[in-house]
């Protein structure tokens, strides 16, 4: 091979990575990363390219392989002798020798479900009215957080598939992406995959899909005689109901102690709400106890001296009679009401500078009256 062959091949190269690094960087910061140390070897000359190359390991050889692969157009057999590295057939053998599967098809969605809702339950619906009698299957992320993901995977499973109708469940899997999905898919010897995703997401799942069938990359190796990529229909999030349930109403709901709400926005007759509550709640780091002391309840009787110490010790400096008064509304009052009214004390307090430079030390008691205040107005009880 002369050094024109080289450098021709080297060009091409660097701008299938640069394509690379473009399109996996929003699924796969890892890939991206790889492909921007290749372009960056690459433009250092063939020799230096290859010596780093050469020390790679065989699950990167085998991804910038593969995406070279796609991106040059080159075939196999090309990269191979450029790169100096070979496409080993025993890598597929696996998947090749599957063939009592052939005509094997599967429907599968892939999401959150953070916590799983009654409008989960149409997009199961709607998968198993689309699968023509193959298999249906639902796979979860495995990313745990207490804002928008309070639930563990596991979690997910225990309280999602008790909702779905009967020959659907969620999958007991290890995959993190859409990508480990569909090798898992590939490799239990389905051969024609159809995904059911939200209307806005078509478009990126049947272009990523259908892009890295057949090449051998990082991810793994799929090579699916059809893949389908549906609508599971558009959702409208101002909807009342059903219509416009979503994981991230539920959490609201869980945020703003508003219990009867979650329960009532699961499907009929689902037995687990209670406990599914509790565990979002948990996930999301809420204590059930108020730890203001608006929301303190006495259970001793106001008037004597122990009340009066009870008092003056949540309260040092303020006038007693005041304080009883306000705790005693506050006792009388809706959980969600306080639970809300606590979270407007918490925004109000990133301004807690400017309320002592207005009201000097009252400001804290007009902190938590302007909150209480919000509560409120937001539930529509008059002050």
């Amino acid at each position: 091979m002369n050094t024109k062959d080289q450098d021709n091949f080297l060009n091409l190269a660097i701008k299938g990575f640069k394509n690379m690094a473009k399109d996996v960087g929003k699924f796969d910061k890892g890939l991206a990363k790889l492909a921007k140390d290749a372009m960056t070897q690459g433009s250092k000359g063939y020799l230096t390219f290859m010596n780093w190359f050469q020390k790679l390991n065989r699950g990167d050889k085998l991804a910038l392989a593969g995406e070279l692969s796609y991106y040059t157009k080159q075939k196999d057999k090309t990269i191979e002798k450029m790169l100096k590295f070979k496409f080993e057939e025993k890598d597929l053998q696996s998947f090749n020798q599957i063939t009592e599967a052939k005509d094997k098809g599967v429907t599968f969605t892939f999401g959150r479900f953070n916590p799983p809702t009654v409008g989960h339950m149409k997009l199961a619906a709607k998968m198993k009215s689309v699968s023509k009698g193959h298999d249906v299957h639902i796979y979860t992320s495995h990313t745990t957080d207490k804002k928008k993901n309070p639930l563990t995977n596991s979690q997910i499973r225990k309280f999602m598939n008790p909702m779905l109708p009967r020959g659907i469940d969620v999958q007991k899997a290890d995959a993190k992406t859409v990508f480990d999905v569909a090798v898992s898919l590939y490799d239990r010897g389905y051969r024609m995959v159809q995904m059911v995703v939200g209307s806005d997401r078509i478009r990126e799942f049947d272009t990523l899909l259908n892009k890295y069938n057949g090449v051998k990359a990082r991810h793994g190796y799929y090579k699916f005689e059809s893949i389908k990529v549906i609508s599971a229909g558009e959702r409208d999030p101002d909807a009342q109901g059903d219509a416009g349930m979503s994981a991230s109403k539920m959490r609201q709901f869980v945020n703003m102690g508003q219990e009867k709400e979650f329960i009532t926005a699961l499907p009929k007759g689902y037995r687990l709400g209670k406990e599914l509550y509790k565990a979002v709640q948990k996930g999301m780091g809420i204590r059930e106890d108020f730890p203001d002391f608006m929301y303190e309840v006495y259970n001793g009787e106001w008037g004597t001296d122990a009340g009066r110490e009870y008092a003056q010790k949540h309260t040092p400096g303020q006038s007693v009679v005041k304080y009883v008064k306000k705790i005693k509304e506050a006792e009388d009052l809706p959980k969600e009401v306080l639970l809300y009214k606590e979270k407007m004390y918490k925004e109000l307090k990133k301004e807690r500078a400017d309320f002592v430079k207005r009201h000097g030390d009252k400001a804290d008691s007009i902190m938590h009256a302007t909150a209480m205040n919000m509560a409120k107005r937001k539930y529509g009880i008059d002050s």
